[in-house]
């Protein structure tokens, strides 16, 4: 349990660092720092008695400077692609080209070498490549995270309305004891789905002692299409790392859309217990308690023992 808050916490902080900086701002930085590199007098400039240096400075400048805007650049798109990779890297090559152009026409003791552009060209295409797994995780961090209300008061808006609109009264705890969850209770967490930097969705969740319960779920309606409800999951369920989850749906047949969430969360990993019976206690007690099907995902060692500890400690029952 103390992994997934752990997780969560660096996933949350990491991300909401890199949503902070604007796009391309790396970019731009990066190429000024080459610009007054490669440009300025060559008696002012930077010299490494090391054989083949500067091919290893134009490799290194212009590898980074190809990285950093395929992050860029996919960040924008929401997505890396080799089309993006090709299409960054021949432009990188061809700054680097032109670097040597102007340089062999300044008169400040540059010349343009075919050496510094084979190098250029070499580090734009290949060092994306060796951080290709590290550029895919930060673009998916931005595209889609999970970020926590810290306090029943930022309970409100649209998160609200969607909590509202997407279940109904029997389903859902009362506004103000949700906020009192939020508050007061560490067990719980509002995490709110985030995609390109806006809220599409949320997930209400508890640790109990030997799982994480997923009490509501819900991605806004125009984005659906999007396929944001399966990446929101399987991050959550990423960032739960070794403990199972557990939820509760509908039984089979109980309505139209019944089947086709639990197809849904199957498609995503979990398994359903129809043979375990399970009874909802209401949440207040002018409300029946419902007939529900409990699915997991991972290993719950003791499904009954599970159930009633999170009828007590959800539901007060």
């Amino acid at each position: 349990m103390r992994n997934f808050a752990v997780n969560m916490k660096r996933n949350n902080t990491l991300a909401s660092l890199i949503n902070s900086i604007p796009v391309w701002t790396g970019t731009a930085l990066i190429l000024i720092v080459i610009a007054v590199l490669t440009l300025m007098p060559s008696d002012d400039a930077p010299s490494m008695n090391l054989p083949y240096a500067d091919k290893v400075v134009h490799f290194l400048m212009f590898g980074v400077l190809s990285a950093v805007a395929l992050f860029d650049y996919s960040r924008c798109r929401g997505r890396l692609s080799v089309f993006s990779w090709l299409t960054i890297a021949l432009l990188a090559s061809a700054a680097g080209g032109a670097i040597e152009l102007l340089q062999a026409g300044m008169g400040e003791g540059r010349s343009a070498e075919w050496g510094d552009f084979i190098a250029d060209s070499a580090g734009a295409f290949l060092i994306p490549l060796l951080f290709w797994g590290v550029i895919a995780g930060l673009v998916g961090m931005h595209e889609l995270s999970l970020s926590d209300l810290h306090g029943g008061k930022q309970f409100r808006g649209k998160m609200m309305d969607l909590y509202l609109n997407s279940f109904p009264d029997d389903e859902r705890r009362p506004l103000e004891s949700m906020r009192k969850q939020i508050d007061s209770n560490d067990r719980f967490h509002f995490s709110k789905v985030k995609y390109r930097g806006k809220d599409v969705g949320f997930i209400s969740w508890w640790l109990l002692d030997g799982a994480a319960y997923v009490e509501h779920f819900a991605i806004d309606p125009s984005k659906r299409s999007l396929g944001l409800g399966r990446k929101a999951l399987e991050k959550f369920c990423q960032l739960q790392e070794e403990n199972p989850i557990i939820l509760e749906v509908e039984p089979s047949g109980a309505n139209e859309m019944a089947d086709r969430r639990i197809a849904f969360y199957e498609r995503c990993g979990f398994s359903g217990h129809p043979e375990f019976e399970y009874i909802q206690p209401p949440y207040t007690p002018d409300l029946s308690p419902l007939p529900l099907m409990l699915m997991t995902k991972g290993c719950v060692k003791d499904l009954a023992a599970t159930a009633d500890e999170l009828k007590h400690r959800v539901y007060g029952a």
